[in-house]
């Protein structure tokens, strides 16, 4: 593991935590405020309605609603099998760039992006309190 990206990873995690909190504290300020409580009442029971009447317009509409629920599912498959195969010409060393039908080039943006596993490891304290 190298030491520089665990420092890095670590700073990130104290200002998400520090975010976190600061988020909480904001969120229950708000709460506890009269108005703002009122209003965001008001906005939930506005927003129940329209959802009630999208659902009965959208029975009517079953096919087509049926048909969007498909494409984003293909979407979806399709996204990632051109990450994939992205990521595999890469590493063979092929060009990754694509052209859309108005003549527009799309460049490759890699993400890394770090996910919790369910293993653990022991950790130095100091090493985190710094």
């Amino acid at each position: 593991m190298a030491v520089q990206l665990q420092i890095v990873f670590s700073d990130v995690e104290k200002k998400i935590n520090k975010l976190k909190i600061i988020k909480d504290t904001i969120k229950q300020v708000l709460e506890d405020d009269e108005e703002y409580s009122s209003l965001m009442d008001k906005i939930k029971n506005t927003k129940l309605k329209a959802d009630q009447a999208k659902f009965r317009i959208l029975e009517k509409l079953s096919s087509e609603a049926l048909e969007i629920e498909e494409l984003k599912s293909d979407l979806k498959d399709d996204k990632t099998l051109l990450n994939d195969k992205a990521v595999a010409d890469y590493l063979n060393g092929k060009d990754i760039t694509v052209i859309d039908k108005k003549g527009f080039i799309y460049e490759p943006v890699l993400i890394i992006k770090y996910k919790k596993s369910k293993k653990k490891q022991a950790y130095d304290e100091d090493f985190f309190s710094r």
